[in-house]
């Protein structure tokens, strides 16, 4: 994942209109503790909150920061500050929970 970080990982920032903080998904929501990529290029400090507008993970900025989706479902808001804690930038993704149960009957 190193290399992906230093090659790959700018030029898809530059793609993205310069935005310093993109999530990174193939579908439209994420699920309840689905793994949660996010590209960040600038220093500082990323957070995450959830459907509720509570905080439920903080992490120093860096390339890749991976978590799992928690709190509640809706609207995820993920925040860059830079080193003195002044806004940056936010990117937003969604948490649905979805049953998936097959009970096998037809």
């Amino acid at each position: 994942m190193p290399l992906i970080c230093m090659f790959i990982l700018p030029l898809f920032l530059n793609a993205q209109n310069n935005k310093k903080l993109v999530v990174l998904s193939e579908a439209e929501t994420f699920s309840p503790l689905q793994i949660v990529n996010i590209i960040c290029q600038s220093t500082g400090s990323v957070s995450v909150k959830d459907g509720n507008g509570r905080e439920y993970f903080s992490s120093p900025a860096s390339p890749l920061i991976s978590f799992m989706a928690g709190g509640a479902t809706g609207k995820h808001t993920v925040t860059l500050k830079d080193k003195k804690g002044n806004f940056v930038e936010t990117s937003e993704f969604f948490v649905e929970a979805k049953t998936n149960i097959d009970d096998g009957a037809k």
